[in-house]
């Protein structure tokens, strides 16, 4: 019972310390398509790291894609894909979470 109570006193910290968000339950509040701005405002804080890549290289037709990161805490990650519109928008394409 101790260990126990140990245990979750120091889960608790650590989430008051590094932030503990429920990313599973933001990615069930994004949308294909959605702004960085929109994103930002539904998963309501800006993201741990931020990166730009090429993605689809497994494809004929790549594309530069950037990708937000959310969490890696006790309540999981989340990563969210963006692809470069014609208008110069980044727009949500796909994302996951583990």
């Amino acid at each position: 019972m101790t260990r126990i109570l140990a245990w979750l006193s120091a889960a608790i910290v650590m989430c008051i310390v590094a932030g503990c968000a429920d990313v599973h339950g933001a990615s069930r509040r994004l949308n294909v398509g959605m702004t960085e701005q929109e994103v930002t405002t539904t998963v309501g804080y800006q993201p741990e790291s931020v990166s730009v890549s090429t993605c689809g290289t497994n494809t004929p037709h790549t594309w530069q894609c950037k990708s937000y990161m959310y969490g890696g805490g006790m309540l999981g990650t989340l990563m969210i894909l963006f692809a470069e519109g014609s208008d110069g928008v980044w727009r949500v394409n796909s994302w996951s979470t583990w």
